[in-house]
């Protein structure tokens, strides 16, 4: 667990380094479908006009549990266009982590495999529609949930 838990740190510092040469940023509101409302977070490197390296956080809550994620991945997307959709689509892996109002945490290897779009609103500054199927492996239970996600992109 440590070493995959190293693996996606690197992944992630490796896309935030690379961040202030051409890059995005990414927050929106998420919802599983599980009853969990949260936050999601994205930061991305540009290694071309269609591939992106992302680095993915999130957050979501409910009466009994919480969950942070942490993964790092490749997105593929259609060339940027000035004005229109853009679709794309990714995949993450990385980890998760659970904690109840009981006291017991557990933290495990987790995907994502999904996509979106985007739509430009001004020059830098757009907003993402997403989904993802997203697996989580907790107390060596493999559970697969739909992460929806709605949020403004800022393009650097």
């Amino acid at each position: 667990m440590r070493k995959l838990l190293l693996l996606c740190a690197c992944m992630i510092l490796l896309s935030v380094g690379a961040f202030a040469q051409k890059g995005e940023a990414y927050i929106g509101f998420s919802h599983f479908t599980t009853g969990k409302n949260g936050w999601n977070g994205d930061l991305g490197y540009n290694l071309g006009k269609t591939i992106t390296v992302d680095g993915d956080f999130g957050g979501y809550y409910s009466h009994n549990n919480t969950i942070h994620s942490f993964m790092g991945g490749v997105r593929v997307q259609a060339p940027q266009r000035r004005r229109g959709f853009n679709p794309w689509g990714r995949f993450l892996l990385g980890g998760s982590h659970v904690s109840s109002l009981s006291g017991n945490s557990n933290t495990a290897w987790s995907w994502a495999l999904g996509g979106g779009v985007d739509t430009s609103v001004y020059r830098k500054i757009g907003l993402r529609l997403s989904a993802d199927a997203f697996h989580t492996h907790f107390y060596n239970n493999g559970d697969l949930h739909l992460r929806l996600g709605a949020g403004v992109v800022y393009r650097f």
